[in-house]
C-alpha cells in the first residue's frame, strides 16, 4: 500500500531540545524555474517505488518532482509533472486510482488537477479532471464516504469549500451535499474529531472563525455544535494527540 506524508509539518515527539541543521546537499534550483520560486505546498512519499521518500513540490510556476537517493540527496526527475495553467497552490499525495502507487491532487487558482503516477515517479494528467473550483488553496485526502477510496476536501480562498467523491479510479465528482461555510480558507485537516470512526474536518480561516465540521460517515458534513476558539487570520492546521488522552487535538 502506498504511503504519503503531507507536508503540513506535524508535531514530533522529542526528549530534549530540537535542533535542525541544513543538509549540505540541498535540492536543485534549476535556474530559477523549477522548484525555486513561490513554492506553496509539497508532499513526501515514495514516488518511484525504491523505498525512500521523494518530494512533489507545488509551485506558482512549474511543479517539480525530486527523487531521493536514500541519503536525503535529491535530484530532479527526468520527467517532470505537467502544469498547464501554472498558479498551483497546494497538493496532497495518495493512491487515487487504486493501483498501489502515490498520485497527486494539486489545487490551482483555476483548474484543480489529478496527476496519476505510473509507479516510477512519472505523472500524467488523468483523462477526467475534477470539477472546476476557482481559487482553491489546499486539499486533504481521505475516505470521506466510507467506500474505501480516497476522496478530496478542497478549501478555497473565496467562495464555498468543496467535497469531491472518488469512484475508486481517480475520477472525482462533487458530492450532492456540499460542506457548509466558505470564504478565505487557507488549509484543512481531516481526522476523527468526535470518535465515531469517520473523518471530520478542521478548517482554518483567514479573517473569520475557524470551523469544525462533523461527518455523518457518508461524506455529509455539518457544523459542530461547539466551535473552536480563535477568530483571527489562521493560515494552517495540523491534527494530532497533543495531550496524550487518545483523541485528536489541533495546532493552528
Amino acid at each position: 500500500t502506498a504511503t504519503a506524508y503531507t507536508a503540513k509539518f506535524t508535531i514530533a515527539a522529542a526528549t530534549g531540545p530540537a535542533e535542525l541543521n541544513a543538509s549540505p546537499n540541498q535540492p536543485p534550483r534549476n535556474g530559477g524555474g523549477l522548484g525555486s520560486e513561490s513554492s506553496n505546498g509539497l508532499g513526501l512519499g515514495d514516488l518511484d517505488g525504491d523505498g525512500d521518500l521523494d518530494v512533489f513540490v507545488a509551485n506558482l510556476r512549474r511543479n517539480q518532482v525530486l527523487l531521493n537517493n536514500g541519503s536525503g540527496v535529491f535530484t530532479s526527475a527526468a520527467t517532470q509533472p505537467p502544469n498547464p495553467t501554472l498558479n498551483d497552490r497546494g497538493m496532497s499525495l495518495g493512491d487515487l486510482d487504486g493501483d498501489g502507487d502515490l498520485d497527486a491532487f494539486v489545487t490551482n487558482l483555476e483548474q484543480n488537477q489529478v496527476l496519476l503516477n505510473n509507479g516510477n515517479g512519472v505523472f500524467t494528467a488523468a483523462d477526467t479532471q475534477p470539477p472546476r473550483r476557482d481559487d482553491s488553496s489546499d486539499v486533504s485526502l481521505g475516505d470521506l464516504d466510507g467506500d474505501g477510496d480516497l476522496d478530496a476536501f478542497v478549501v478555497t480562498r473565496r467562495g464555498a469549500n468543496q467535497v469531491l467523491l472518488n469512484n475508486g479510479s481517480g475520477i472525482f465528482t462533487a458530492a450532492t451535499n456540499q460542506p457548509p461555510g466558505g470564504g478565505d480558507s487557507p488549509d484543512v485537516s481531516l481526522g476523527d474529531l468526535d470518535g465515531d470512526g469517520d473523518l471530520d474536518a478542521f478548517v482554518a480561516y483567514f479573517g473569520q472563525a475557524n470551523q469544525v465540521l462533523l461527518n455523518n460517515g457518508s461524506g455529509v458534513f455539518t457544523v459542530a455544535a461547539t466551535q473552536p476558539p480563535g477568530t483571527d487570520n489562521s493560515l494552517g492546521v495540523s491534527l494530532g494527540d497533543l495531550d496524550g488522552d487518545g483523541d485528536l487535538d489541533a495546532f493552528v
